[in-house]
């Protein structure tokens, strides 16, 4: 007689596969007592990369994981017991190594320095350049590098601005390109702006596009074109005072550039314009979220290979974040929100070109550190935040008016002082975790 399979069995089997499937895509990890998440990047083998700011140990964590969370390598920058380290710029070089800033900033002891590091693909030092403060400034001028990209030379392109003592603002922008061995090809400075963050980002015709955030009194450049040699094509200012830009280069030389608006605003708004390689604006898109604070320095977005569509994001004030999914016309297509559950409060987020997600929390005095990694159709792990669909309310922001400025760049040089600096490994087991 022909034996059957019980139905308790085969939905049992079923289950199985689901749970082994889902696992295979997404996951949730749990590295305890450890600091806080800085940067992320994707590597060319599908796998993440992240910084770690540690103050309580005064080093900072490299952490390479595969496309499934599972640890590949993970190493400490350890530097001088007499200053303080905190990482600010991640990147990937064309070699698949890692590019990586610190700041050194006074406001304990020591002297204001920056690093520029080049690390190889197991995050052991190639080599690093330390800039001590601006020859000839009054007040101790240094520099602070806040992003950092890699260029198809093998070198890097860095931006950030020149502070004055510590550094809740900065005059600039500043921007830099060293060489694949680490010596600086040119560095100049393009206007006294105040500025609040900065980061950059290379094009396809091998320039470079800088966005900046500042004050309405001194408004630097939303967005600044410079070809390879550091030269100014176009610079251009929008409307929105004080609303940081997060850049993505775009397949025909433009970008799409992801504001937020400032973290005070209780109803969090997100506006994102597409601008030609002229910089002339093609569309522009507006939504805003209702009892949902955006934290600008916890924006990111990602244009899929194909330049398909959109995925971006950003971690709230209320221990929750979002995800948002729109066409190349700048339609919102889906919006997720990511609810905390026994996490704490959502640290950073970082889409990808190919639609997965990586974001980590960060839960309270435990410094319990948890990394989280979606698949393309925003699943999450079964022990991961709980998600529900929100609708974004359209935001009529009217005109987007552009102004052409017309900067000088202007070069400069920086002392340089030695490094002590060393990277060491670090054996620190990620868990599974499901609350």
């Amino acid at each position: 007689m022909k034996k059957t399979m019980k139905p308790w069995v085969a939905l049992f089997g079923m289950l199985l596969f689901a749970a082994v499937v889902r696992s295979e895509t997404s996951f949730t990890k749990k590295i305890s007592d450890i600091g806080s998440l800085e940067g992320t990047i994707r590597t060319h083998d599908g796998g993440y990369i992240f910084s770690i700011n540690d103050n309580k140990k005064n080093r900072v964590v490299l952490r390479k994981i595969d496309a499934l969370g599972k640890k590949v390598w993970q190493r400490q920058l350890v530097g001088s017991d007499q200053e303080q380290m905190e990482a600010r710029g991640l990147g990937l070089a064309a070699d698949g190594g890692i590019f990586l800033t610190i700041t050194h900033p006074p406001y304990y002891f020591g002297q204001p320095a920056v690093e520029v590091l080049k690390l190889d693909a197991d995050g052991r030092i190639e080599w690093n350049r330390r800039f001590l403060e601006v020859p000839g400034s009054d007040f101790g001028a240094w520099v602070r590098f806040d992003s950092i990209a890699g260029t198809a030379d093998g070198g890097a392109v860095a931006a950030g601005g020149v502070c004055i003592f510590i550094c809740e603002w900065f005059d600039g922008p500043v921007v830099a390109k060293f060489s694949s061995t680490g010596e600086t090809e040119w560095l100049k400075s393009f206007g006294d702006f105040r500025v609040t963050m900065v980061n950059v980002t290379t094009l396809s015709d091998g320039g470079f596009m800088v966005g900046s955030a500042g004050f309405d009194f001194n408004k630097a450049p939303d967005l600044l074109k410079l070809n390879a040699s550091g030269e100014v094509e176009w610079a251009k200012s929008f409307e929105k005072d004080n609303w940081y830009p997060e850049i993505q280069a775009a397949p025909d030389g433009g970008a799409i550039l992801i504001y937020s608006s400032p973290y005070t605003d209780p109803q969090g708004q997100l506006l994102w314009v597409k601008v030609d390689s002229t910089g002339k604006v093609v569309w522009k898109k507006g939504v805003a979220f209702e009892n949902l604070a955006i934290d600008s320095a916890r924006l990111a977005g990602g244009l899929s290979s194909d330049g398909s569509y959109v995925l971006f994001g950003s971690a709230g004030r209320n221990n929750n974040t979002f995800l948002a999914k729109a066409d190349t016309g700048g339609n919102v297509q889906s919006v997720t929100i990511l609810n905390e559950n026994s996490f704490g409060k959502v640290a950073a987020i970082y889409p990808n070109v190919d639609g997965t997600v990586l974001f980590g929390s960060l839960k309270g005095l435990d410094r319990d550190l948890f990394f989280s990694g979606l698949d393309s159709s925003g699943r999450l792990s079964r022990c991961s935040l709980s998600n529900s669909t929100a609708r974004p309310i359209e935001t009529p922001f009217g005109k987007l008016r552009s102004k052409t400025l017309y900067l000088t760049a202007h070069a400069f040089s920086l002392k340089s002082g030695n490094s002590n600096i060393e990277s060491k490994p670090l054996k620190k087991r990620a868990k599974r975790f499901c609350p």
